[in-house]
């Protein structure tokens, strides 16, 4: 009777230790998945500022090459007050060429400024690009599978587990580069690992394997 009851409280301690141990899988579960939430509104965030720096870029080159054009206006203005003051032609000969020079390097500092500002643009819209990629990266890690039990699997246990998302199959299929990772615990012991999509649509015979 001792050894009876003995092995049915070592059944009720390893019963009460699994389910111990899967409420604090689900809670990990939920907590990494709060986490990849927050994260991922932050580089949504973080995408929209990248983005509005670019605008603001092109826009302040814009803002400065017309200041300088501004200023190159004045420049051949007053060149052209000195040489009228001295009695010298202003629209023909070495006053022309002078006039001619300015406007051309006042050309070519605006288009220098316009490469710079267009330049840091882009900087900004790669950065905008990589925060909403690492959205796309923590889609895969946040979604959860959800058992699909199979012949033979008894009552209450699955020996198969799926996931359905649109948003899965759109990041894998918008960048082949696209890597998901996946986290399982079984028994209390943790297993990870990586999914890749196979873009080799052609040979079905090859994934049947």
């Amino acid at each position: 009777m001792f050894t009876l009851i003995m092995t049915l409280a070592s059944m009720a301690m390893s019963a009460y230790g699994q389910i111990s141990q899967g409420r604090a899988a689900k809670k990990v579960a939920q907590s990494q998945a709060a986490a990849a939430e927050g994260t991922a509104k932050q580089q949504e965030f973080n995408a929209g500022v990248a983005d509005a720096q670019a605008v603001d870029a092109v826009d302040r080159g814009e803002e400065d090459a017309a200041r300088l054009r501004e200023q190159v206006r004045g420049l051949v203005g007053a060149q052209r007050s000195g040489f009228a003051g001295q009695g010298v032609v202003v629209d023909t000969g070495s006053a022309a060429d002078v006039q001619a020079d300015t406007k051309t390097l006042g050309e070519a500092d605006v288009r220098t400024i316009r490469h710079n500002a267009q330049r840091q643009a882009w900087g900004f819209r790669v950065e905008a690009e990589e925060h909403l990629q690492a959205i796309s990266s923590g889609l895969l890690e946040v979604e959860r599978a959800k058992p699909a039990p199979q012949e033979g699997d008894g009552e209450g246990k699955s020996s198969r587990f799926e996931i359905t998302s649109e948003d899965l199959v759109k990041a894998f299929h918008d960048d082949p580069k696209t890597v998901g990772k996946f986290r399982v615990i079984i028994g209390g012991k943790e297993f990870t690992g990586e999914i890749k999509h196979d873009h080799d649509h052609d040979a079905p015979e090859k994934a049947e394997k």
